[in-house]
């Protein structure tokens, strides 16, 4: 809208000239009629509205028509002044109009960049959800992978723990074997060895039995003999 040509507000002495001002026109206009010198040149007169300059104004036909005229200029002065104003009331209610609309459309705008931002937001948001969401399943599989070649490793180490310590045990249930084995030898070893001198023993005790037996016969048979076997005996 383009804007209107500046309105000029006169004062209130320019629109509604003072009697002083009036009759200083309206004398001009005489003067010039007349031939008469101009009011500059007349003398002050007193009067109600204030100090005139020149003399009272003396109607005529001529300051009729100048009033007449000053009246009409003054009408169209007001009239263009209305117009103006009009024109200026048109042009503030269509920039108001106009300010109100583009106030309008930059509220709307901003709605919708508030919107299409929350939405951005809300879209991020899901996305950042999803992601951690697929960044803790992957952790959790991983950890499950961990914990089960842990427990793998574990298990081959357990169970090579289990078979060494069998062949352990094997081995110490066949060093305990050894030993009762070594033992039971031992032990039927001294048994056979205990037999082997009460067999001696009772052999000789059989021989000494039977050596006494023998030299109590031959002591039986000859007393002499008996007599010097006893006093050698006893010599010895």
């Amino acid at each position: 809208v383009a804007p209107p040509p500046p309105v000029v507000v006169p004062s209130q002495q320019q629109q509604r000239p003072s009697s002083a001002n009036g009759n200083a026109g309206a004398y001009a206009a005489y003067a010039a009629a007349a031939g008469r010198p101009s009011a500059a040149a007349a003398p002050a007169y007193p009067s109600a509205a204030g100090p005139l300059r020149g003399p009272p104004v003396v109607p005529s036909s001529a300051a009729a028509q100048a009033v007449a005229m000053l009246q009409a200029q003054r009408q169209q002065q007001l009239l263009r002044q209305q117009q103006q104003q009009a024109q200026q009331q048109q042009y503030v209610g269509a920039m108001a109009a106009q300010m109100k609309a583009q106030i309008e459309l930059t509220r709307q705008a901003e709605l919708a960049r508030a919107r299409a931002q929350q939405k951005q937001q809300q879209e991020d948001e899901q996305r950042r959800a999803r992601q951690q969401a697929e960044v803790k399943a992957r952790e959790q599989q991983q950890q499950q992978l961990v914990r089960a070649a842990e427990a793998q490793k574990q298990y081959e180490k357990q169970r090579v723990a289990d078979e060494q310590m069998d062949k352990v045990r094997r081995a110490a249930a066949l060093l305990e074997q050894q030993k009762a084995l070594e033992r039971r030898r031992q032990e039927r070893m001294a048994e056979e060895a205990r037999k082997i001198r009460e067999e001696e023993r009772a052999r000789m005790k059989a021989q000494a039995a039977q050596a006494a037996q023998a030299q109590a016969r031959a002591a039986a048979r000859s007393p002499a003999s008996a007599v010097e076997a006893g006093g050698g005996g006893g010599g010895g």
